[in-house]
């Protein structure tokens, strides 16, 4: 269980100081800067990775196989450049959709498998962090998500041409 919660502060704070690199430089607070981390900036993050471990260590961690729950952190981490990535992509899209007015909105139906509640969650988060999608509803018996869609192309679209492969990367994490 220590150990679970080390390697989760370890992943985190390395993550918060991903973050914020750059930070220190030039800033001119008075405190050191070490590095291009500003102190303060640092000791803000070893107190939030603290929290953010302890609160979240048996979630990220699998008390067997502490290794699985580090390839779990990564993969996170490597869905986070991707979910990026789209982002990218659909805000262009959308400013294209919107220059052209070419919009044909609509509530489609897809039907993702992913078998648990934190999968779900997750992709109906980056559907709806991506720009010209929202999850209306997700129904809780058949785990089909209506999604309103700002451009529908097809009368029955596949989870692929509305979320941009998040399906994969839930099921990869979550699952």
């Amino acid at each position: 269980m220590v150990v679970a919660a080390i390697l989760t502060f370890i992943c985190l704070f390395l993550f918060y100081a991903l973050l914020s690199l750059g930070s220190g430089v030039g800033l001119g607070t008075g405190m050191p800067d070490i590095l291009w981390w500003d102190s303060g900036e640092l000791i803000v993050g070893l107190i939030l990775s603290t929290i953010a471990a302890t609160a979240s260590h048996k979630y990220m961690m699998n008390r067997e196989n502490p290794s699985k729950g580090i390839t779990t952190i990564f993969l996170f981490l490597a869905y986070l450049f991707v979910w990026f990535k789209e982002l990218v992509k659909a805000n262009l899209w959308v400013a294209k959709l919107i220059f052209t007015m070419k919009i044909k909105p609509g509530i489609v139906k897809i039907t993702p498998d992913l078998k648990t509640d934190i999968g779900r969650t997750m992709m109906a988060n980056s559907i709806t962090l991506t720009p010209g999608t929202f999850t209306v509803h997700i129904d809780e018996e058949t785990g089909d998500f209506y999604i309103h869609w700002i451009e529908v192309k097809k009368e029955e679209p596949g989870s692929e041409d509305v979320a941009n492969g998040f399906e994969k990367w839930a099921r990869r994490v979550m699952e």
